[in-house]
């Protein structure tokens, strides 16, 4: 859940730049892609667009420190609730 608002946001922010930064290109790839449930044929780029793996890791830096420091919070989280003997972090996450 926490997710889905998070990425609500970064949408809603990403959107208005890209529309502005790629004009028709944008366009058209809004109307190929979805912005949630994937569709099962793969999106077509029309011919001369190009795509570095390398950018798109850099693009999501924030992003992916974020996520890992989630995951570093609930795994201390967890390590000091077993310390204590207090019930299980998913237990108390989940009820």
């Amino acid at each position: 859940m926490l997710y889905a608002v998070y990425y609500y946001f970064i949408i809603r922010f990403e959107e208005p730049f890209l529309e502005r930064e790629f004009g028709a290109a944008y366009a058209c790839y809004r109307r190929e892609v979805r912005r949630f449930l994937p569709r099962l044929k793969p999106y077509r780029a029309p011919s001369g667009a190009d795509f570095s793996a390398r950018d798109a890791l850099f693009n999501e830096r924030c992003t992916l420190t974020a996520q890992g420091l989630i995951l570093l919070l609930l795994l201390a989280l967890d390590i000091a609730l077993a310390r204590l003997e207090a019930p299980d972090l998913w237990t108390l996450i989940l009820g």
